[in-house]
């Protein structure tokens, strides 16, 4: 028995109760068929906030180094996690950022957002006192309606004045896509032509960016936008389609998560019997109920209560009555020799059949993205690289 093996199954039975399997080839091999639908010459940058995802953000770095340029994240404490780990590449906070960390930022040489002036003066003034340049990104707001510089030529006049600023370095300027997901395309040329205009105004005044960057995964596989220096890739990453919109594109995208666990107990029960919180499932029959330790807690949606199914010896079994906290019961009355210790697919293939993170979305009223980022740190990811286990992520070890 090989080492990978030995360390694949200690780390399975360490994290028995559930756990994410992580395929780092699916998701360096979607980065790769994004990135040639790419322009030549843009750079990739791979979002990789929220723990890219759900998926593990450290992990899926260093797995994508040789495909990404730089590395997005929406907070200073996401980049610092992977500067810490020996990320050395460019990495772009994308939103919000409380005055206390820009230091951390600076020396570390994260890059800035900046939509607000007063920002940006405050960025320059820390920067200066600690010797060291700002490097920002100008936010521009052309239809998210979030954070963002309007396109206008007030904010013209503001971003030249943040250009004069001390210690500061205008490494980039950004847009973000409300509606490249859908096929109706004109609300993102709109937002698209707004942002070329501004560029051109800035650079009407001497003020121009080695990055310009507006693309997220929707604009990467279905818009075709030239021009810009750089593309955001995120959802696609990581084997998902951005929307439903979407999902019809020959785009041969892989998921790369799994989520696993096992049976812990299995009981029979008689006909009319309520089963868990507010007895919202009622047996019909004589019945079989396995128990398997996943909850609400760990990230499975509790709206899947009576309407999801988890994959037990290759076989859907139909979740019985609320999802709980920690434990939900599944109806195996159906599925032969289910016993204890039998694994439970919750999210991915086994035995020929397969739940996908849309399926579960769908049930749960939501998107795929927010169920993967969802998934607690409550659950350990286990990580593989060319077919063997390369790692175990559990949130939780010292």
């Amino acid at each position: 028995m090989s080492w990978c093996v030995m360390k694949e199954i200690e780390a399975k039975e360490k994290c028995c109760r559930v756990y994410a399997e992580i395929n780092l080839d699916e998701i360096v091999h979607n980065a790769e068929l994004l990135r040639r639908m790419m322009p030549a010459g843009e750079k990739f940058v791979a979002v990789v906030k929220a723990d890219a995802y759900g998926h593990g953000a450290p992990q899926v770095s260093a797995a994508l180094a040789g495909v990404a340029d730089a590395y997005a994240v929406a907070t200073v404490e996401e980049a610092l996690q992977l500067r810490k780990k020996g990320t050395g590449k460019p990495i772009y906070t994308l939103g919000f950022m409380p005055s206390y960390r820009i230091a951390d930022a600076v020396k570390n040489k994260i890059r800035l957002t900046v939509y607000e002036r007063k920002f940006a003066e405050k960025a320059s003034r820390v920067a200066s006192e600690i010797g060291l340049t700002a490097e920002m990104h100008i936010k521009i707001d052309t239809g998210m309606r979030r954070i963002g510089f309007e396109p206008n030529d007030a904010s013209v006049d503001e971003i030249e004045k943040i250009s004069r600023l001390p210690n500061v370095r205008l490494e980039g300027i950004f847009t973000h896509l409300a509606r490249a997901d859908e096929r109706d395309k004109a609300p993102s040329d709109r937002q698209v032509a707004l942002f070329r205009e501004m560029i051109e105004k800035l650079a009407a005044r001497g003020i121009k960016f080695p990055l310009t960057h507006c693309e997220n995964s929707a604009a990467i596989m279905d818009c075709g936008y030239h021009g810009f220096s750089a593309a955001r890739a995120g959802v696609a990453l990581y084997g998902m389609f951005p929307s439903n919109q979407l999902n019809d594109m020959e785009l041969d995208l892989r998921p790369a998560l799994q989520l696993k666990s096992r049976v812990v107990y299995v009981k029979k029960i008689a006909p009319s019997t309520p089963v868990g919180y507010g007895g919202t499932f009622v047996t019909t029959r004589p019945t079989t109920l396995a128990t398997i330790p996943v909850g609400y807690a760990d990230g499975y949606p509790r709206a899947l209560s009576n309407k999801g199914s988890v994959v037990i010896r290759g076989k859907k079994a139909p979740i019985a009555g609320n999802i709980c906290m920690d434990q939900l019961m599944a109806d195996v009355t159906d599925i032969e020799g289910v016993e204890d210790g039998d694994e439970a697919t919750l999210i991915g293939e086994s035995g020929g059949e397969k739940i996908t993170a849309d399926e579960i979305a769908r049930l749960a009223g939501t998107i795929n993205y927010e169920i993967t980022c969802g998934i607690s740190k409550r659950v350990p990811r286990i990580f593989f690289k060319e077919g063997k286990f390369c790692g175990c992520e559990d949130y939780f070890e010292d």
